[in-house]
């Protein structure tokens, strides 16, 4: 499965407009942070406008969990950047996104949540195709053998993408 958020960008972004001061970021007493309402506009724009960040994971075929009813199901990734994915991190990515300076800012957390999932998803007997297989819906972390895990739970995406279907399918999670 692949993974693509702007969470990197646009963290990357609001620190970089915090230490110029031009944003500030405010903490609240319910665990969260905010970014200054003067500073979001130009955060979003300019992260939205970047390249995706490509995170690769691990879980349960979309078409199997649907096949057994499951609205959401689970998923793993790294909260680190394997060699794997460092070695072909420049034949995916844009070439800043390999560099160190940038790795600092993947560390998965809850900006990541309703990231879309992507997956091979057949379309018949004898043909797959690459598509949306959910968003992210939660994310909890765990440490195996000192390698940092990171736990998802993906939500089935819509049925199709009207605005009915949408609020439906929102409901129903």
């Amino acid at each position: 499965m692949s993974i693509f958020s702007n969470a990197p960008n646009i963290l990357r972004y609001a620190e970089d407009l915090i230490k110029a001061g031009k944003a500030s970021l405010t903490y609240s007493s319910y665990g969260h942070y905010y970014l200054s309402r003067a500073a979001e506009n130009d955060v979003m724009r300019l992260a939205s406008d970047m390249y995706p960040y490509i995170y690769f994971a691990l879980g349960t075929n979309p078409l199997v969990a649907k096949t057994h009813g499951l609205q959401i199901y689970p998923g793993f990734t790294f909260d680190t950047v394997t060699s794997d994915v460092s070695s072909c991190c420049c034949k995916i990515m844009p070439e800043p996104y390999c560099k160190s300076s940038f790795l600092d800012y993947i560390k998965f957390n809850e900006i990541d949540i309703g990231a879309p999932v992507y997956a091979t998803l057949p379309c018949g007997t004898s043909c797959s195709t690459f598509g949306l297989a959910g968003l992210i819906m939660g994310i909890s972390s765990t440490s195996v053998n000192n390698v940092q895990l990171i736990y998802l739970t993906i939500a089935q995406p819509p049925s199709d993408l009207t605005t009915s279907a949408i609020i439906e399918w929102a409901m129903i999670l």
